[in-house]
């Protein structure tokens, strides 16, 4: 389209050159729907099933990230600094569990972290001990 409005004057009838630039326009139209679309949706870098929660994971920098509950993110969330697992609030213990779980997966099987520390001054969660806690790994 964009070729043939181009060409040299008196290529295109009046009614041809018309019709051309109305198509363009709408196509146009189309393109930017598109794009309000995609970026629109929601992003995130990973996403995990872990009963009865998906949990959806997005990178923040070198070192860092976040996990929330999929369709639920307005609940509690995790963040974690490259370092620590931190709640954002207090959640219900299976919330909690199933959103702790993903996080877990997620850092150790996607994203190959090494270890994290699960809450300020918690236990040490290292990703050769995961693995032998899902039974991936014999100890």
């Amino acid at each position: 389209m964009r070729r043939a409005l181009d060409a040299p004057p008196g290529t295109l009838t009046g009614r041809e050159e018309a019709r051309l630039r109305s198509q363009a326009h709408q196509l146009g139209h189309a393109l930017y729907d598109l794009y309000a679309e995609v970026f629109g949706a929601p992003q995130w870098d990973a996403q995990v099933r872990e009963p009865p929660l998906t949990v959806r994971a997005q990178r923040l920098g070198e070192r860092g990230g976040m996990f929330w509950a999929a369709r639920d993110e307005g609940c509690p969330h995790l963040a974690w600094d490259g370092e620590t697992l931190r709640f954002s609030a207090p959640a219900p213990a299976w919330y909690g569990a199933a959103l702790l779980g993903g996080a877990l997966r997620i850092l150790f099987e996607h994203w190959n972290v090494g270890k994290a520390r699960l809450g300020e001054g918690g236990p040490v969660m290292r990703r050769r001990e995961w693995f032998e806690r899902i039974g991936l790994v014999r100890e």
